[in-house]
């Protein structure tokens, strides 16, 4: 009567496909826990074997029933096993009792191993498109999620007249740190300034390390005079932040451009604009944050 595929993601089990569900959409976003002691789906996967039970409501009350449907009397789980590792369940229900035959487990374990393969297929893109965009060392994205992202932040500022704020902050004096304190603890400062700075940044801004010490943000929905207020919480929780193993006080200067994007601009020329402002504060004596060349001098 009906079916679902459960795909184990850390302490739960996410129904991730399903049929025969009046209310599909409900229960894709169903999960369950896991382990829980005793139940149907966790003696599936601990003994990595099918599971067959033909009298739920006796020998299991405490199963998930949908409410508002037919009970489920009848059920028969097989584990989704790829490479010798537990990726899921998938779950077969019934509403008559002892529905269920070895046949019918048999041709369900078939269906499981092609299951099995095509899940871990799938993860194992997802796994390699993530780590084509992110930055092993901070765990931000990097050039490669600018190059997917940035356009499409881009061309939606443009199209919808607003403005399109870009931060770049780059750490002061990284190289004297890195020959004074090892690299090691470089990395460490890499990897917790990019967690102060995420702390400081939303969901939904586009946050990458651009190179080296240097980080790149495109605020989305955010003006000047936020992008300002941004850079300047960054650099505060940076300069009073105490990092492991480096004594001295870490700076960062940060670099603000906003403009509303039109049709001879381009998102390289952002970049450029907000290069310059990084430099401007440089310049001014680091530890600060500036606008673009053509805006007021020092901001802190």
């Amino acid at each position: 009567d009906k079916a679902s595929v459960q795909l184990l993601q850390g302490g739960w089990l996410q129904v991730i496909g399903c049929y025969g569900f009046s209310d599909r959409e409900s229960t894709l976003k169903l999960r369950f826990k896991y382990p829980v002691p005793g139940s149907l789906s966790t003696l599936a996967l601990q003994s990595r074997k099918p599971v067959l039970c033909g009298n739920v409501e006796t020998d299991f009350p405490d199963f998930y029933q949908v409410p508002d449907a037919d009970p489920i009397r009848s059920w028969l789980g097989i584990p989704l096993i790829a490479n010798n590792e537990v990726l899921g369940l998938m779950a077969l229900d019934h509403t008559a009792k002892d529905f269920y035959t070895l046949r019918h487990q048999e041709m369900a374990e078939m269906v499981a191993n092609h299951l099995a393969m095509a899940i871990e297929r799938a993860c194992l893109y997802k796994n390699m498109q993530e780590l084509a965009r992110t930055d092993s060392l901070t765990g931000i994205g990097n050039r490669h999620s600018l190059r997917i992202h940035g356009p499409l932040m881009f061309d939606a500022a443009r199209r919808d007249g607003r403005a399109l704020t870009i931060l770049m902050a780059d750490l002061d004096h990284f190289k004297a740190l890195n020959d004074s304190f090892g690299h090691a603890a470089g990395d460490v400062v890499l990897a917790e300034v990019s967690a102060l700075m995420a702390s400081k940044l939303r969901s939904r801004d586009l946050f990458i390390r651009y190179g080296g010490e240097e980080f790149l943000v495109i605020l989305a929905d955010a003006d000047a005079a936020s992008g300002v207020e941004i850079a300047e919480r960054i650099r505060i929780a940076v300069s009073d932040h105490d990092f492991p193993g480096v004594p001295s006080q870490v700076t960062i200067s940060v670099g603000v451009h906003s403009a509303v994007p039109d049709e001879h601009s381009s998102l390289s020329g952002f970049i450029k604009e907000v290069d310059k402002a990084l430099y401007k504060a440089k310049d001014q004596g680091r530890n600060c944050v500036a606008r673009s060349p053509d805006d007021p001098g020092r901001i802190s």
